[in-house]
């Protein structure tokens, strides 16, 4: 999951989603803070792992490569 965004919609339903494997987002993304995208993580799936890329607003804009690099180490 990607920039999942928490200061956009309320995600009222924390449901487990048991193959959620990783959530990343930016650590200057307005729409998916970071400390409100971790806490959704650990009720969705505490196992997954969370990555903050820093510097990174919502649409990555410098930093795809890294985000690329990220995703395909997860696959």
């Amino acid at each position: 999951m990607v920039s999942a965004p928490a200061a956009m919609m309320k995600f009222e339903s924390k449901a487990p989603i048991p193959n959620l494997k990783l959530v990343v987002t930016g650590s200057r993304d307005e729409f998916a803070p970071a400390d409100l995208v971790e806490e959704l993580v650990k009720a969705w799936n505490p196992a997954a792992a969370f990555t903050v890329i820093e510097g990174a607003d919502h649409f990555f804009f410098g930093y795809t490569d890294e985000l690329t690099t990220i995703l395909n180490k997860n696959i």
